[in-house]
């Protein structure tokens, strides 16, 4: 949680956040969608991709996701297509390891 009136952040469960705000429903919202997020992520990353020709391929919800790996003045890192579209940036830096790509591809979808 964050206060305009305290300069660091507040760590609290979701119990004390909601009497922190006053609505304890929302709070117990926010955490059970929290950790739903969490489970699916988790499915995600797990899930089984078809390597062909050195590329990465998942159909997930009728979408076509590829993962390839490339390097740029020797360093490797990834890229990804979500149904022909290229991403090689996650939060202005490249993708430098599987996992980081099948989770770009996971915030994104």
């Amino acid at each position: 949680m964050v206060h305009k009136d305290f300069s660091d952040k507040l760590r609290v469960g979701c119990i004390c956040a909601g009497n922190l705000e006053g609505d304890i429903f929302a709070a117990k919202a926010r955490d059970k969608e929290a950790r739903a997020k969490s489970r699916r992520k988790g499915k995600f990353l797990k899930k089984e991709w078809y390597e062909d020709n050195g590329i990465l391929t998942l159909r997930f919800r009728k979408r076509e996701l590829k993962i390839e790996q490339d390097s740029f003045l020797g360093r490797p890192y990834f890229k990804v297509y979500i149904d022909g579209d290229c991403y090689q940036w996650k939060n202005n830096r490249r993708m430098e390891t599987l996992t980081a790509a099948k989770e770009c591809i996971f915030d994104l979808l």
